[in-house]
């Protein structure tokens, strides 16, 4: 089991800033950890397939889609 879990919800935001924002975290010197990125726009299917990419690139990395928009605290929650 990981010693911490990281948390991170998108939403809107560009390829290139999701991309950035997952290569800060995959990248630092601490690896025991779990990173779960909540989708919280299943409707945006650009999205749906960006994330299919970022999951299959490191096996810590947990993608869960909401069913529909709840918003960031709810998302995190």
């Amino acid at each position: 089991m990981p010693k911490i879990s990281v948390l991170m919800s998108v939403y809107s935001e560009s390829e290139y800033e999701i991309i950035d924002s997952v290569n800060s975290i995959i990248q630092q010197d601490f690896t025991d950890f779990e990173f779960i990125i909540v989708n919280d726009n299943p409707d945006r299917e650009d999205l749906v397939e960006i994330l299919r990419r970022i999951n299959s690139t490191d096996s810590r990395i947990k993608i869960i889609t909401n069913d529909k928009n709840i918003g960031l605290a709810m998302s995190l929650n």
